[in-house]
């Protein structure tokens, strides 16, 4: 995701990666191509997004993370709110609800020995305003 300054994102460090990855088929047909941008990237921790549609190609991701890749892994998503046993076995952490507050918080090594946490609800009137400017849009409209 892309943000202005001020985000709680632009906080993260270099290394860590948040990205909607587990649903590789929206834009990218290849788990290979998924494998390879997860290896390249380096990441210390992956959080992976999952809706219940994209079950299968998530935790697909989080166990290639987990068991390859040797990474801490964090589930969040629709999914991970409703479901978040049926993540248990691929996630270090399963954030149930909003995740953008208590993702910093994980990352600053609190939650440390707790698997499912709940999101808080955010202040939306503090959010900051995406920078759509900022991504490629042709990657969303191709098909």
């Amino acid at each position: 995701s892309a943000f202005r300054n001020g985000s709680s994102r632009r906080k993260f460090k270099k290394e860590w990666l948040w990205s909607g990855f587990s649903g590789y088929s929206t834009f990218h047909q290849s788990k290979e191509w998924i494998q390879e941008k997860l290896r390249t990237f380096n990441a210390d921790v992956i959080a992976v997004y999952s809706d219940s549609m994209m079950f299968d190609d998530s935790t697909q991701v989080m166990k290639f993370a987990r068991e390859s890749l040797k990474k801490k892994v964090i589930a969040g998503g629709p999914h991970a709110t409703l479901e978040s046993k049926t993540l248990e076995q691929f996630a270090d952490h399963i954030i149930k609800g909003e995740a953008d507050n208590v993702l910093v918080e994980i990352m600053k090594g609190k939650y440390k020995d707790q698997k499912v946490i709940e999101g808080d609800k955010p202040d939306i009137e503090n959010l900051p305003i995406a920078a759509y400017d900022l991504l490629d849009m042709k990657e969303y409209t191709k098909l």
